[in-house]
């Protein structure tokens, strides 16, 4: 049976995970939105005997046709110099197999790995021009990069939080604990001290509700990886 690393970027993100089979062992790991961190954490999986690892969550869409909630399959990861990664084929497969007889729509393509933020549209717009990226998220590259050095499988599933459209608050990336979780207090202040960006808060909530949904659905689903 296959020990898997799932490495995600919050706690809630992996919470999510507690909606998957109980017969597959996971070693779940947060990097609190930290490619070193997600680095450290994948090899620390590898450490601890995970025989694949997979970066799972939410992203920022840089296609524009894709909306939140959309599952994105990745056949490469994208690294900032343009260079690319490809993820392991046979679970690739296996992933879009037991999708396709859930009933779970998916799209399969590129994720472009960072180590900040794509707060504003029009970088969005930049980096999907410039690398063909369907989304963005700051793991993939990190855990990869962890996976391909030890030669074991490597699966990115990332769900399409923020739009392509969509402008990222400060105050979000301010939110979030180097353990993954929410730092509430912070969260707050940083709105009081600029409530202009309040709305936009409130509306990638509702877009990451979206996202959280997916996750949940596909979670179950990560049993297919014993059978690789």
């Amino acid at each position: 049976m296959a020990k898997l690393g799932i490495i995600t970027g919050s706690k809630l993100e992996g919470a999510c995970l507690q909606h998957g089979d109980p017969a597959t062992e996971l070693d779940i790991r947060c990097s609190g939105a930290s490619s070193d961190r997600a680095n450290i954490a994948a090899r620390t999986s590898i450490a601890a005997g995970c025989d694949g690892l997979v970066s799972f969550g939410l992203a920022g869409g840089l296609d524009p046709v894709l909306p939140s909630g959309s599952l994105v399959v990745a056949d490469a990861v994208i690294c900032a110099d343009g260079s690319k990664i490809q993820t392991d084929r046979s679970w690739v497969d296996g992933i879009k197999a037991v999708l396709e007889v859930n009933n779970i729509p998916y799209v399969v393509g590129g994720i472009l790995g960072l180590d900040e933020i794509a707060f504003l549209p029009e970088t969005k717009r930049s980096l999907s021009e410039g690398t063909g990226a369907l989304c963005v998220d700051m793991e993939s590259h990190a855990v990869v990069h962890a996976a391909s050095m030890e030669a074991i499988p490597f699966l990115a599933l990332r769900v399409v939080a923020d739009t392509a459209s969509d402008e990222i608050p400060r105050a979000a990336s301010q939110a979030l604990a180097p353990d993954g979780g929410v730092q509430m207090g912070t969260l707050a202040l940083a709105l009081a001290k600029n409530p202009a960006g309040i709305p936009g808060f409130l509306k990638l909530r509702k877009r990451s509700a979206s996202g959280f949904e997916t996750l949940r659905r596909v979670a179950p689903l990560l049993s297919f990886c014993r059978t690789f």
